[in-house]
């Protein structure tokens, strides 16, 4: 469990330093959800289960331009028959010029490092989601991704990994007469 923890907080302190969401006056969200990795019935039985529950799913994004979003993430599965599963995710998101609006779409493409049964295997992510807006600072999020396994792992196969989670969305600028937290000294 300790170990767990520490790779939990390693990866998310290694992802919360660069990452993006939004708008250019609430550049930063932060949501926590929950993730299911869905395995091929043949995978299913190769990695000893189909499905794998992941709680929680916690992810930081920064929002780079009208389009650009940068997001990192890390999700914890539950210790259980079927393996033990840690995913640290990093993605660049595509909003179609969307991410100003109520309802974005968007288009991802990215990587993780995926803890499971004791190995680490990398994946090229992609695949697609949305985030709904229900206030100004308020939204829900839903996303599929398939992380594709290049290697010949024992312990992981390609799969689909579905998310959703609560988003949150805030400022971290610094003075300057734009909204959101001020420097100690201003």
């Amino acid at each position: 469990m300790k170990k767990k923890f520490c790779f939990f907080i390693t990866g998310f302190l290694f992802f919360s330093i660069s990452v993006n969401s939004q708008n250019s006056e609430n550049e930063w969200s932060v949501s926590l959800g929950a993730g299911l990795a869905i395995y091929s019935e043949a995978d299913g039985r190769i990695v000893n289960g189909r499905y794998i529950s992941q709680l929680p799913r916690v992810t930081l994004a920064k929002y780079m331009s009208k389009n650009i979003t940068l997001v990192g993430g890390v999700s914890v599965g539950f210790k259980d028959e079927v393996q033990s599963y840690t995913t640290i995710d990093g993605a660049v998101r595509f909003s179609f010029g969307t991410s100003e609006n109520k309802f974005s779409p968007y288009a991802i493409l990215g990587g993780s490092f995926i803890k499971a049964n004791g190995d680490i295997v990398p994946t090229l992510n992609f695949g697609g989601g949305a985030t709904y807006w229900i206030t100004d600072r308020f939204g829900i999020q839903g996303q599929l991704t398939y992380k594709l396994n290049g290697g010949s792992s024992r312990t992981q196969r390609s799969h689909i990994f579905g998310s959703g989670g609560i988003v949150y969305r805030f400022s971290m600028s610094l003075g300057a007469g734009g909204p959101g937290r001020n420097r100690v000294w201003d």
